[in-house]
């Protein structure tokens, strides 16, 4: 299924297929070597396992996102521009093994430490769920949305978050075609042909995630920050914590990372958390109290298996 959607003054990306599971990962020692700060395209290394194991959760249907801190950014070490390119190199690395990441989400603050805007009490450092709402937002819709061929269940998660009058649809070849012409610019298409969505490239917002498009224009992908405003962000939940179909949602969703920030940010977004040996995962693990995590594998091979036996498992009780 393809979807395309167009929300007046903001365009919003909406991944093909029933978007009903979510991996979220964790990068620096959970992906790639953590080697403190990392900010230059030319360090980045992944570890061993990592394209393998993520190719086994694309396969499960899983869509991959990646949530990070980078203090080094509030601390002034590298600006933003230099985060936004290491992730990019690595979607690109890990797109050429069969990994596709569908999303970058980092969070550039620290409390203390952090310098001018960036000293601050955000809600999406992690251990805080700010990250993870805003990628619940993008993938999940805006409010006052209509949908042609969903499911109930996606035209919930879009009618929860989408902005009103916007529209989502399958998009057949023919209607991709037909509309690539007086979409309005910067709008967003799914499965377009290449000639159409690059047509659509340049003008089009810088956290648009083109999904179906050519490696060229697939060079950046879908990153974010947390736009959420903190009373948005508190609506949510709270819409959250009283929605039963929401929680059948959750189950199907974890978080991965070697950090014990990322398994309790986890927790507190209401998924399981696995914590892998990569990283400090070793060292956190000593540091652990009872419950900051559900599961600890060595590596993330090894918790990808886990996730995938736990899906099939579920399938056959829900």
């Amino acid at each position: 299924m393809y979807r395309w959607a167009y929300g007046g003054t903001r365009y919003i990306s909406l991944l093909p297929g029933n978007v009903n599971r979510l991996v979220f990962l964790d990068r620096d020692g959970t992906l790639n070597e953590e080697v403190g700060y990392l900010h230059e395209e030319s360090k980045l290394c992944i570890l061993p396992g990592v394209p393998e194991a993520l190719r086994k959760l694309c396969a499960a249907g899983f869509q991959l996102v990646v949530v990070t801190n980078q203090a080094g950014i509030g601390r002034g070490y590298y600006p933003e521009e230099d985060c936004r390119k290491v992730n990019a190199a690595l979607a690109r690395e890990l797109g050429r093994s069969g990994a596709e990441l569908s999303a970058f989400y980092y969070c550039p603050h620290h409390p203390e430490n952090g310098i001018g805007m960036y000293k601050k009490e955000c809600l999406c450092r992690k251990p805080g769920i700010g990250l993870f709402l805003q990628a619940e937002a993008d993938f999940l819709g805006w409010p006052g949305a209509f949908t042609a061929g969903a499911s109930d269940l996606e035209n919930h998660f879009v009618a929860k978050m989408m902005p009103a009058g916007a529209f989502v649809a399958n998009v057949s070849d023919w209607e991709n075609h037909s509309m690539a012409e007086p979409t309005p610019a910067g709008a967003f298409t799914v499965g377009a042909s290449d000639w159409e969505n690059h047509s659509m490239a340049e003008p089009a917002p810088a956290v648009v995630f083109t999904t179906g498009a050519s490696d060229w224009e697939k060079t950046e992908g879908y990153q974010s920050l947390m736009r959420l405003s903190a009373d948005e962000a508190a609506c949510l939940q709270e819409e959250n914590r009283r929605d039963q179909r929401y929680k059948a949602f959750l189950r199907h969703c974890y978080m991965i990372g070697d950090k014990l920030n990322d398994t309790r940010a986890g927790h507190a977004f209401g998924i399981r958390s696995i914590l892998v040996g990569s990283g400090y995962g070793r060292e956190e693990r000593e540091k652990a109290r009872p419950g900051d995590f559900d599961e600890f594998f060595e590596t993330l091979g090894e918790a990808a298996e886990w996730i995938v036996r736990e899906e099939r498992n579920s399938s056959l009780t829900d």
